[in-house]
């Protein structure tokens, strides 16, 4: 009789066999359940293509030609923001609550718009090689390619529309803010500088005035003297000279200056005015910039502008220059919001059921439900051949 350990040894050597033979038997023996296992995973495969994979392709190309590389870039984090899309596509109106839920389903995961947009350039690295100098226009950003893949046409389609507008938007928003925010920070340190300047002038300009009424009691005082001899004074400004004008020379001299310190506080509050005008209607638009959506931004400018009138009196040249700037602003706004900003065509849409995206996944889960079977069918054969072995050398 073999000893224990040797029993064991043997035990454990006949269930580590399994021969290529045996592989084949289990194959022939359970083709009912590699039969069951990959039809089940093919028809997983075919229902994940119909109801989650991308049956139609639509694309489009969004022209940004007038806004720059690093524009973009700062603006664009508002791909990655999912919630803020799904808000925007709702308010479209272009989905059903069923096709919104299936947009909420195909945005999964932390890239969200990313992996339907990518940057355009006038020429790409592999162009610049084929080229026998590198072109001026080189890397030059030109818009953004917007490919959406679902599995209905129509769903795709509205997805590049809204995708485009949303683009378009956020854009619009950086730059409405870029204007907006610095604009009325600017002017309201520039309203602070400008006042100083007010009180200092008119500090300055009540001490000249006050120089002219001294000035006049000494004129009036020598009101006798030749008015000949007072006017073609000499007067020498060398060392040692003497350094006073005649009294009535220097009121003139000062009535001079007071003139123009005059003319330098209207102009000063001129711009005053002007300024007083802009901020009225930055911080009114930041205040409705605050509250709306995304694609309000606009609406709410136009609003404030139109609005301004009732805060302001705009009847003033200096008012009249700060509404001229603002309507300047205002018209650019809508040129690239509505001429500039814009898709080059309407969104081409396309079936994928040729290609080899649509039916790679059904291949992969046929090969992956094929092998999972094969694999349970190898385990049962093993475990029925070798049961008896293992469990004898177990309980010894």
């Amino acid at each position: 009789m073999a000893p224990p350990d040797e029993t064991v040894s043997v035990a454990a050597r006949r269930s580590q066999s399994f021969t290529f033979v045996d592989l084949l038997y289990a194959v022939l023996k359970h083709r009912m359940l590699l039969a069951i296992g990959t039809l089940v995973a093919l028809l997983c495969g075919i229902l994940y293509v119909f109801f989650l994979g991308g049956l139609y392709r639509s694309e489009a190309v969004l022209n940004l030609r007038y806004v720059s590389f690093a524009e973009y870039k700062r603006y664009s984090t508002a791909l990655a923001d999912r919630e803020r899309f799904l808000e925007f596509a709702a308010r479209s109106k272009r989905f059903s609550d069923t096709e919104l839920d299936k947009v909420r389903r195909a945005l999964g995961g932390p890239e969200a718009l990313g992996k339907w947009v990518h940057p355009l350039f006038t020429i790409t690295k592999a162009d610049v090689k084929d080229a026998a100098e590198t072109p001026k226009d080189a890397n030059q950003f030109t818009g953004v390619d917007i490919d959406v893949t679902l599995n209905s046409r129509e769903v795709a389609q509205n997805l590049v529309l809204v995708g485009s507008d949303y683009i378009r938007s956020f854009v619009i928003e950086g730059r409405i803010l870029d204007l907006v925010l610095p604009g009325l920070a600017t002017a309201r340190a520039d309203l602070s500088k400008k006042e100083i300047d007010i009180l200092r002038s008119r500090f300055d300009l009540e001490r000249l005035k006050q120089r002219r009424s001294e000035l006049q009691v000494i004129a009036n005082r020598y009101r006798g003297v030749d008015r000949e001899t007072q006017q073609r004074q000499v007067i020498s400004t060398q060392d040692g000279g003497e350094k006073y004008l005649s009294p009535v020379t220097q009121v003139i001299g000062v009535e001079a200056q007071i003139v123009e310190a005059n003319s330098d506080i209207s102009g000063l509050q001129r711009d005053v005015d002007r300024l007083n005008v802009l901020i009225s209607f930055y911080s009114d638009a930041r205040t409705r910039l605050e509250k709306a959506r995304l694609g309000e931004q606009l609406p709410a400018m136009e609003q404030a502008f139109a609005e301004l009138p009732q805060k302001r009196d705009l009847n003033s040249e200096s008012a009249r220059d700060a509404v001229a700037t603002i309507r300047a602003d205002l018209e650019q706004l809508r040129a690239y919001n509505d001429d500039y900003l814009r898709l080059a065509a309407l969104p081409s849409s396309r079936s994928q059921l040729g290609s080899i995206v649509v039916w790679a996944p059904i291949i992969l889960a046929a090969l992956v439900g094929f092998l999972l079977s094969l694999l349970i069918a190898i385990t049962w054969e093993w475990w029925r051949e070798n049961r008896s072995a293992v469990m004898s050398a177990h309980a010894r």
